[in-house]
């Protein structure tokens, strides 16, 4: 993992161009604009869409999360999951290679 001032002292793993409070982002990411990441860890290769926000919660290894997607409460991604646009994740645990097309509105397992 790699934090978001290793990235600005000229690490080229990815780029950033959003909002990061107290988050980690691994090698290779790519945040694109408007997105705000707080008190989350996001792992290598993610792509978290325009206006997207993860709060508190974990992104596994090649995940995408669409565009204005709210990922919030402790919600744990496996590695390549992916997360449609305007989903919004609520404490959600998703195991690997899975495609999140509905809401998730209180705490539980996706296999």
């Amino acid at each position: 993992m790699f934090s978001l001032l290793s990235r600005l002292r000229g690490f080229n793993y990815g780029w950033v161009k959003g909002e990061i409070v107290l988050g980690a982002i691994g090698p290779g990411c790519i945040i694109e604009q408007g997105v705000r990441l707080k008190s989350c860890t996001v792992m290598r290769g993610v792509r978290v869409k325009w206006h997207a926000c993860i709060s508190s919660s974990i992104i596994g290894w090649h995940s995408t999360v669409g565009q204005w997607a709210r990922v919030d409460n402790m919600t744990i991604l496996g590695e390549d999951v992916h997360v449609c646009d305007e989903i919004y994740s609520n404490g959600g645990v998703v195991l690997p290679h899975k495609e999140i097309k509905s809401n998730i509105l209180k705490p539980e397992i996706v296999m």
